[in-house]
């Protein structure tokens, strides 16, 4: 859906700038959520995520 909508205003030169500002958003949005769940991993860790699991295991 997504990719149609982008091919369809790409095909458009009138929406040139719309579709490079969209893929600029995009990109911008990928990167934010790559660093998010990287400091989420650091922060939380290993250490972090493991006891969480193991006390939902035991009784």
């Amino acid at each position: 859906m997504g990719c149609q909508l982008s091919f369809h205003v790409a095909s458009n030169s009138a929406f040139f700038p719309f579709t490079f500002l969209f893929n600029i958003f995009s990109h911008f949005m990928q990167i934010i959520v790559l660093t998010s769940t990287l400091a989420l991993k650091v922060r939380g860790g290993g250490g972090g995520g493991a006891p969480r699991t193991y006390t939902k295991l035991r009784p």
